[in-house]
């Protein structure tokens, strides 16, 4: 009878810490994806306060040991110093070699992703919406056409 009493206040005890990680873990999670919607909110106006948000929603996630959603998150933010990529804006963004390279221009930091290609010859959804957004230069309004051979010069144009 000692031995059912023993394991029984083992039981609660292991339900009352479960009970804990539970809702501490929720708790996490309220508090990354409010931040999350504050950074993305105030990227515009206040880069510096959204830059704050993203690295403290990272030191959150790390602590809880809670995974943050790849597709909106870790794609989309400078894991050196936490902005926000805007391509054009403060973030290069080149495909190379079967891999999107994306260059953030605040630190200088480099992120690169596999690009997956389907039969058919068109790119998976492996690319951010971020990187879809981005404007195609113009051909002509470049100093340098790659279908002529000579390059225009300052007082040419």
């Amino acid at each position: 009878m000692a031995n059912q009493c023993s394991s029984s206040s083992q039981k609660n005890k292991q339900n009352k810490q479960n009970n804990y990680k539970n809702t501490r873990s929720r708790d996490a999670e309220a508090r990354v994806a409010h931040l999350w919607r504050a950074a993305r909110a105030l990227q515009q106006s206040l880069p510096a306060v959204s830059r704050s948000y993203v690295l403290l929603m990272r030191k959150i996630a790390t602590r809880v040991n809670l995974q943050l959603d790849c597709e909106n998150v870790k794609r989309h933010t400078c894991k050196r110093c936490g902005s926000i990529f805007q391509p054009g804006r403060n973030t290069f963004v080149r495909v190379r070699r079967q891999r999107l390279v994306l260059h953030c221009k605040i630190c200088g930091a480099f992120r690169r992703f596999p690009i997956k290609f389907v039969a058919s010859g068109s790119v998976a959804p492996a690319i951010p919406n971020v990187v879809r957004s981005v404007p195609v230069r113009d051909e002509e309004n470049t100093p340098f056409s790659p279908t002529s051979a000579t390059a225009v010069t300052r007082d040419e144009r």
